[in-house]
């Protein structure tokens, strides 16, 4: 076996480490539990495009953990009477006031996210977020917001869709395949803006 063959697979075994070292952190980071900080936040800020997490941003802002929500990522056309009229959000109508809730429509994607909700903290002077998303997103939600807004304070208050209730997730394939799809995803973002700080 030549030395550049010797050399290549050390450096493919030192990357497979690396990449399990750094998949064992980002599990970790996922929350595995609901949030037990109950401290009043300037704002609730909520990530759309998963399952609970409108219905937990709603209770969450009738049980005045804030005094105002911005919604990040909804669809062109949707109001917030459209919203509430869904029966799974019906029962927060008389609940909360629809005037403390600004819908945000530019997003995208998690960075989309990011920068939306950025703009919309700097408008309104926020110093604080009780941010709500799916456990596993979590983690790179926050490293893009705190790329954006670096001095803003997070409370994460995740939602557990699916098999991620039970705190048995890697039980199922599904899940895993989630798991592992986020992972990548927030390495990319990483290199993505140390890259893009480098040619600063």
């Amino acid at each position: 076996m030549g030395r550049a063959l010797i050399t290549l697979l050390r450096f493919l075994v030192l990357l497979a480490l690396l990449w399990a070292i750094g998949l064992g952190w980002f599990v970790i980071q996922i929350p595995m539990q609901p949030s037990d900080n109950t401290e009043h936040t300037d704002a609730i800020v909520v990530l759309t495009g998963g399952a609970l997490r409108l219905e937990h941003g709603f209770e969450l802002l009738a049980a005045q953990r804030a005094d105002r929500m911005f919604i990040s990522g909804v669809e062109d056309g949707v109001s917030l009477p459209s919203l509430l009229k869904k029966k799974e959000y019906h029962a927060f109508e008389d609940r909360i006031n629809a005037a403390s809730i600004t819908l945000g429509y530019k997003a995208r994607s998690t960075l989309g996210n990011a920068e939306e909700t950025a703009e919309w903290i700097a408008r309104e002077h926020i110093k604080s977020i009780r941010l709500v998303t799916g456990n596993y997103h979590i983690p790179r939600s926050v490293f893009e917001l705190h790329q954006t807004v670096p001095d803003l304070i997070i409370v994460a208050d995740p939602v557990f869709p699916g098999h991620f209730e039970h705190n048995g997730w890697w039980r199922s394939g599904d899940s895993v395949r989630l798991v592992l799809l986020e992972y990548h995803k927030y390495v990319a973002s990483v290199i993505g803006h140390r890259l893009l700080a480098f040619t600063w």
